[in-house]
């Protein structure tokens, strides 16, 4: 111990008390002993995301579970027509999974059906989405199906003639309904034609 030495008291500010009481929890702390449970991973860290020599990205996240989420989404929609393609979106979306080169309407339907799942396409003002949900042991049945609409569809007169009918009374009935339509108006006010202002469904007027 030196002698002569003056020890000198660190003022009792309020910063210097809230550190000696942290200081004292640490030290009860880390005289118990204690189990760490393993630090679980990002979500971020399980994707990846492929670019193909074609320049398709692929992103994939590896998740356990018996079903996986499969999605084409093409970077087409509303906001990229003009006046002559207006509304093609719409009846695009309506003609998926129906003939091919390779199959017929009736075996699509048959083909999705069996794959004991769930799928789609779906149309946006940014994208076109092709949707699945399906067993994992169906996932390669679930990519072909998807590619074959998207890239070998036949579209036939009568589908389309089907397909127009549906969408004409589709757009009645979300035309009639307030809740529905309300979105597709404040686009048409906020964009004024321009882009995210086209309209999503289909136009009456445009169907023929």
């Amino acid at each position: 111990m030196m002698q002569g030495a003056r020890l000198q008291r660190a003022p009792r500010t309020l910063s210097n008390i809230t550190k000696s009481i942290c200081a004292q929890s640490a030290y009860r702390l880390r005289s118990y002993a204690s189990v760490t449970a393993p630090a679980e991973k990002d979500p971020v860290e399980l994707d990846q995301i492929t670019t193909l020599s074609n320049g398709i990205r692929v992103a994939t996240e590896a998740l356990p579970g018996a079903f996986s989420g499969i999605g084409v989404y093409v970077d087409a929609g509303s906001r990229y027509e003009n006046d002559a393609l207006r509304g093609v979106s719409h009846i695009v979306d309506r003609l998926a999974f129906k003939s091919t080169s390779s199959r017929t309407a009736d075996q699509m339907l048959e083909a999705v059906e069996s794959l004991g799942g769930n799928i789609q396409c779906a149309s946006s003002r940014e994208s076109l989405m092709y949707q699945s949900a399906t067993f994992n042991s169906a996932i390669d049945t679930t990519v072909g199906l998807l590619a074959e609409t998207i890239l070998d569809p036949l579209i036939t007169e009568q589908e389309i003639e089907s397909q127009l009918e549906t969408a004409d009374y589709e757009i009645g009935e979300i035309w009639g309904k307030p809740e529905l339509i309300l979105p597709e108006l404040v686009h048409m006010a906020a964009y004024k034609d321009n882009t995210l202002g086209n309209p999503l469904l289909c136009p009456k007027e445009r169907l023929g």
